[in-house]
């Protein structure tokens, strides 16, 4: 779950769009807005998700006292690289930023569906990340 955080917190800093239409329709905004909700949501969501599927005593959301724990986690489920977060250049546009975000959100959903065969607790996270992805391809 810590790692997925991460994930999501590397994707919405990857996918910030350098500049932002001048007026976007209406309906852009308010799917861009929906989605902004859902991962506010689903971040604030992660302690309480944490503290009902990790049952291993000293296993926190703290990656920096957990380093041989996560590799270990990283190795037996497969669990992919994060992203490799680089300079925003002028050819970044809002389609590329949607692509990116669509992407990842498919990314953690299978990380989520990874876990979830393994630890119960998941479902509502599954729903929120499934709901984002829904407002994401909206846009």
């Amino acid at each position: 779950v810590a790692l997925l955080h991460y994930f999501l917190f590397a994707v919405l800093v990857q996918s910030a769009p350098v500049s932002s239409p001048s007026d976007p329709p209406a309906a852009f905004r308010e799917a861009a807005e929906r989605a902004k909700t859902l991962v506010e949501k689903i971040l604030r969501d992660i302690p309480a998700v944490h503290a009902a599927t990790i049952n291993t005593e000293g296993l926190t959301l703290d990656p920096s006292t957990q380093t041989t724990n996560l590799q270990m986690m990283v190795t037996s489920l497969g669990i992919p690289a994060a992203p490799v977060l680089k300079p925003l250049s002028e050819r970044f546009t809002l389609d590329t930023c949607v692509s990116r975000m669509s992407a990842g959100s498919r990314l953690y959903q299978g990380l989520l569906g990874v876990l979830s065969d393994r630890l119960s607790g998941l479902s509502d996270l599954q729903a929120d990340l499934r709901d984002l992805l829904t407002h994401i391809n909206k846009v």
